[in-house]
């Protein structure tokens, strides 16, 4: 698996239809005819991560569908999709060591992860990368952000409205010079890449302990301790559990001028954000909790990380929460952490 250092949400299936799009331009006598060029691009992604071989079976589709007249002759002119991926992590990160970001840390703890996610793929469990980005926040705080899914573990929450087990290694590093390397379980709604983290039990996540992402000279401890993580969160039965309850929380109907909505809303997100997503809520049309969520999870992709790591938060939560438990009306109610919390504007 290589990494691909891009804008959080990257994907190869989102950079190949882009490049698309952009190679067509506005042409209506070509935009007619994209709906199956995406959808296979969106299927075949499935199988292969890869741009370059992704991009040789774009154009095999396409001869062939020239062939049977299944696509306007315009198309030829596109040529071949030949992508220039963007430039891979490691080779960035190992062209900045040992002043690289997060005091050094970031290589090190990038090549652990490649090293686990490719030590699972090896045994059949298939992973597809949707986060892989450097950020620093506004309070000058660094942050590493590996996300993968596994299109091998998916439950359907309504007709396609797919959902597969994900996910998130997150390497922070505070401008006191502390680091923390945690794993986070995930859920990724695939038909719109939002993503969601989920808490199991009393516990924020699957943290590494510090003296082994502290040992630089036994890198086999730290690819270990987090391929561990990571079997932890994909496991198969917890995410069955969390997917019955996203079931759920698509049949609860949730009025998006209720007194519910809105103490949900107003407590727990900033005044602009609230609005965002409220008008977000509405414009999807899908007034249930599983809605909202998707809502709410939906704004984290324009998000830095540390912001979008909180409505993922939120959004998982919520997946799992009926609005009628007493908790979640309650001003600042007992189920967002304390230090969750986001300031007021």
């Amino acid at each position: 698996m290589e990494y691909a250092l891009e804008g959080y949400g990257f994907s190869v299936a989102g950079l190949m239809r882009a490049e698309v799009k952009r190679r067509v331009g506005p042409d209506p006598r070509i935009d007619l005819h994209l709906d199956p060029i995406l959808s296979m691009i969106d299927r075949e992604a499935e199988f292969e991560p890869n741009p370059a071989a992704l991009s040789r079976r774009l154009s095999l589709f396409m001869r062939t569908a020239l062939r049977r007249r299944e696509l306007p002759l315009e198309l030829v002119e596109m040529g071949r999709f030949d992508l220039a991926p963007p430039p891979d992590l490691l080779a960035a990160l190992d062209g900045l060591w040992p002043a690289g970001p997060l005091g050094g840390r970031a290589l090190r703890v990038a090549t652990a992860t490649k090293a686990a996610f490719d030590g699972l793929r090896e045994k059949r469990l298939m992973l597809h990368l949707t986060n892989c980005s450097i950020e620093q926040d506004e309070q000058a705080a660094e942050h590493l952000v590996l996300g993968v899914y596994s299109p091998s573990l998916t439950e359907t929450i309504r007709v396609d409205d797919t959902v597969a087990a994900g996910v998130m290694v997150a390497l922070h590093g505070d401008p006191g010079g502390a680091y923390r390397l945690e794993v986070l379980p995930r859920i990724y709604r695939k038909v719109c890449q939002n993503g969601m983290v989920i808490y199991r039990g009393k516990a924020r996540s699957h943290e590494v302990e510090p003296e082994v992402l502290e040992d630089q000279w036994a890198p086999d401890r730290l690819v270990a301790a987090i391929k561990r993580q990571i079997t932890a969160c994909l496991d198969e039965p917890a995410f069955a559990v969390e997917a019955a309850s996203c079931q759920r929380s698509a049949s609860e109907p949730l009025d998006p001028t209720g007194d519910s909505f809105a103490v949900l809303l107003n407590d727990r997100l900033q005044p602009t954000l609230a609005h965002a997503v409220h008008q977000r809520y509405l414009l999807q049309a899908d007034f249930t909790r599983w809605g909202l969520v998707n809502a709410i999870t939906a704004e984290a992709r324009t998000l830095p990380h540390a912001a979008a790591l909180h409505l993922e938060r939120l959004g998982g939560r919520l997946a799992r929460t009926e609005l009628s438990v007493e908790r979640w009306s309650a001003p600042g109610g007992s189920e967002l952490l304390e230090h969750e919390k986001p300031r007021r504007e």
